[in-house]
């Protein structure tokens, strides 16, 4: 149980990545809520959406109190409002920024060797996937780096 809005403690459940279905995500969680955590995290691995929404129907047919969280990395096609609905609190984009900074590099590399392996030069074809070295700075020296 939250004693003070300095902490909290998220109950990550797995059970649903483990393949161990809803039941037991369900008593799992349950027990986390009992147990005083303050928000619930359920993960899942499926596209479709099914066991997601499949928990949050069940889990909040149980206790409509708890904050849910979820991870849509895997069924990403639902929409905050949508994942709102179906009763979750809390929606994290959890690695969308990594993932798209490594296809950015990934980009910016390819774009290098190319240009190396066809002697073309690399400044045009590397900067137009840099973001501007003076917004760089700016961004630093506003703390936002």
């Amino acid at each position: 149980m939250q004693l003070t809005h300095d902490f909290m403690i998220i109950a990550r459940c797995e059970s649903l990545i483990a393949n161990m279905g809803i039941e037991d995500a369900i008593e799992r969680s349950k027990k986390y809520a009992e147990a005083g955590a303050d928000v619930i995290l359920i993960h899942s691995n499926k596209s479709d959406g099914d066991e997601i929404f499949g928990f949050l129907s069940r889990f909040r047919a149980i206790n409509k109190k708890i904050p849910i969280a979820v991870i849509p990395t895997a069924y990403d096609q639902f929409s905050t409002a949508e994942l709102q609905e179906k009763g979750a609190n809390i929606i994290i984009y959890a690695n969308q920024i990594t993932r798209s900074m490594l296809q950015a590099g990934k980009n910016t590399l390819e774009a290098i060797a190319y240009a190396i392996s066809h002697d073309t030069g690399i400044s045009d074809i590397s900067e137009k996937h840099c973001m501007p070295t003076k917004e760089l700075i700016e961004l630093i020296q506003e703390n936002k780096l």
